[in-house]
């Protein structure tokens, strides 16, 4: 696989990630009583944060992959492992790397979701922002 390839993928990867957050957006501002009612929007939500995440952790993968960094043991270490190696700043991706426990939860705890924790991500989409401004940043200095 070629660098262009890893490039394209990464790029591919970052709309999607753009796309999903966009798509989050409607949602800020909605209660956790209104998640725990409305099981449609709730599940909304809980997708779009699911596919959100697949796709921090995707890229993340890929970069390790690419830069041929240390395999990490689980999700999170992916995202660490952009911070440690200065394409994430450290203490965001400390931080940020709890989207792979967030993840975990929706796609296996599903029958207990706090959705406190829901609104509360939801006023951190910012978040994903940042992870893609690094993510882009260090790839254009790259080429």
């Amino acid at each position: 696989m070629t660098e262009l390839d890893n490039v394209d993928k990464l790029k591919l990867r970052l709309a999607k990630l753009a796309e999903f957050v966009a798509d989050l957006e409607k949602f800020q501002g909605v209660t956790q009583r209104e998640l725990e009612s409305d099981k449609s929007k709730a599940r909304e939500v809980d997708r779009t944060f699911e596919l959100a995440s697949e796709c921090v952790l995707d890229i993340a993968r890929l970069i390790v992959s690419d830069q041929r960094l240390p395999i990490p043991e689980d999700s999170r270490g992916y995202v660490l492992a952009l911070g440690g190696a200065g394409i994430l700043d450290g203490k965001f991706a400390e931080g940020f790397s709890k989207i792979a426990g967030f993840r975990n939860i929706l796609v296996h705890m599903y029958l207990d979701i706090d959705y406190g924790k829901v609104v509360e991500k939801l006023g951190r989409l910012k978040d994903f922002d940042t992870f893609a401004r690094g993510v882009a940043g260090y790839y254009e200095m790259k080429s």
